[in-house]
């Protein structure tokens, strides 16, 4: 899972020039999607990079954030197939 954020995370981040990296990350628990492939899970995450707190700006210092998406197993490797 935390691989597969990265990965989606990387991509979005990339794109506009800024490198990111997750800080920490922790599943919370997932479930079987209903009416769709896949598993919906929660998670904390906390992202850092070139010099700014990614999506932190309104988290204690050191917190992680909540965050949900839907995760698909592909070829062996989770993707993030949405985010929910």
């Amino acid at each position: 899972m935390r691989a597969a954020v990265l990965s989606l995370t990387q991509w979005r981040m990339n794109s506009a020039g800024m490198n990111v990296h997750i800080e920490y990350f922790e599943k919370i628990g997932c479930e079987k999607a209903q009416g769709a492939i896949g598993y919906n899970c929660d998670y904390l995450v906390r992202f850092g990079g070139d010099g700014f707190d990614l999506g932190n700006a309104f988290l204690p210092k050191g917190a992680a954030q909540q965050a949900s998406a839907r995760f698909v197993l592909r070829d062996g490797k989770w993707i993030v197939l949405q985010t929910r």
